[in-house]
């Protein structure tokens, strides 16, 4: 790739799956580490090609040797919203303000899926990647995205087990389309949900009997103890949670 200000740049990501409340730094270094690369292969190179004499031999980097650019991106995967230092001066202790225009800064490129509220119209299936884990928080949030855009239905491998790794969803069998209905996957979560929520119910039908007591539901509480009576106890097991959490 060219343009008429340089030949191309060298692109590093830093993927991060946790917070890392010294990044500013840690990339810095890398940024760092790569100019140096640069500076002693060239460095090298007119030394051994003989293009540098006099002062210009002592660095071996000449007036008009040119870096390419590099530029660092942190591409945070995590659950939690990023609350660490994205710059240098973020991380300093308290200095006298005498001092701040002689400290240099440095900003980190972070890409945080979690908290961004738009995305790219990628060309790949980035987009679709990144719009289920920012919505992994919210259950009903991610339900709907995957119910109202045919995307998730036909998702292609990687790009599957990315969203069952970070979003904790069980991968779907293959489609006839040959990919992953992720739709059908998420919507799974719902299920089990409620399948595991019956079953706390089953072990906590006591508290259940003693909350229908207590809204003088007498008939519905002596029923819920008949084994038999399986369907009126799911129904009201799911009475009793929804009330619970309102």
């Amino acid at each position: 790739m060219r343009n008429d200000k340089c030949f191309y740049a060298i692109l590093g990501i830093e993927n991060q799956s946790d917070i890392h409340y010294a990044m500013p730094v840690r990339d810095m270094l890398y940024d760092s580490l790569s100019y140096l690369r640069q500076v002693e292969e060239i460095s090298d190179y007119n030394r051994t090609e003989g293009k540098c004499t006099g002062e210009d031999y002592i660095s071996g980097f000449t007036k008009g040797d040119k870096l390419i650019p590099v530029v660092t991106v942190t591409l945070y995967w995590g659950s939690k919203p990023w609350n660490a230092p994205t710059s240098l001066k973020q991380m300093l202790a308290d200095v006298d303000d005498s001092l701040w225009p002689f400290i240099n800064d440095y900003d980190i490129n972070l890409f945080s899926i979690i908290d961004r509220e738009d995305f790219p119209a990628y060309k790949t299936e980035l987009r679709e990647l990144f719009l289920l884990l920012n919505s992994r928080n919210d259950k009903h949030k991610m339900q709907n995205l995957v119910a109202t855009d045919k995307a998730f239905s036909n998702i292609k491998r990687d790009t599957a087990e990315l969203m069952s790794e970070f979003a904790s969803i069980q991968l779907p069998s293959r489609s006839k389309k040959g990919g992953y209905d992720m739709c059908k996957a998420v919507m799974e979560i719902k299920q089990e949900g409620i399948e595991q929520g019956l079953e706390q119910g089953e072990e906590n039908l006591l508290d259940l009997y003693a909350w229908l007591k207590q809204n003088n539901r007498i008939e519905e509480a002596e029923a819920i103890m008949i084994k038999e009576n399986k369907d009126l106890r799911k129904k009201l097991q799911l009475e009793y949670k929804e009330k619970a959490n309102n």
